[in-house]
């Protein structure tokens, strides 16, 4: 719920998208019902000058494209991922995708213009010669045009990826 009068819920597979402008307020509620474990991503994005002070809105998106190669599954939820793009709208460019393999290796193209970060969610994996274990971060400089990523079990991962910041950025809890 949020101060805009919005109300959503998220599944699986969803992506809701607010952009606090001028100022939102939001919560998140857990749905009453048997209780269990709730697997999600919250991402915050910092917004160019151009547009960080525009109006705040709020979109919900239940369908997100998917893609398959092989050994790599994924669904493109921000920006694209080689040919496959997100209907999501950002005031940046920028790449969200989750990525499941199921064995490897897996080669995957990458924009040599983003720097980009990997993270395990579920399972283990190698990024190029370096093991990922969960809740690890492993970044991707500028100027890499692909990857090599191998498992030897089904691993889900969090792809993230965006052009340098040309300005510094402040982080104060979850204000940008």
């Amino acid at each position: 719920t949020d101060s805009l009068g919005s109300e959503q819920p998220i599944r699986p597979g969803e992506l809701n998208l607010m952009t606090a402008g001028h100022g939102i307020a939001h919560a998140e509620q857990t749905p009453p019902g048997p209780a269990g474990v709730t697997h999600g991503v919250q991402l915050w994005l910092a917004q160019p000058e151009a547009t960080r002070h525009g109006p705040q809105r709020f979109e919900h998106h239940a369908e997100l494209p998917t893609f398959g190669t092989g050994a790599l599954t994924g669904t493109t939820f921000i920006g694209s991922l080689g040919d496959v793009r997100s209907p999501v709208e950002v005031d940046t460019p920028v790449l969200g995708a989750q990525l499941t393999l199921d064995g490897g290796p897996v080669d995957l193209d990458l924009d040599e213009s983003f720097e980009h970060a990997f993270v395990v969610l579920d399972g283990r994996a190698s990024l190029d010669d370096t093991v990922l274990e969960p809740d690890v971060l492993a970044s991707v400089p500028v100027g890499r045009a692909g990857v090599r990523l191998a498992t030897d079990r089904p691993t889900t991962l969090l792809l993230l990826g965006g052009p340098p910041f040309d300005e510094q950025v402040l982080v104060w809890w979850n204000f940008v």
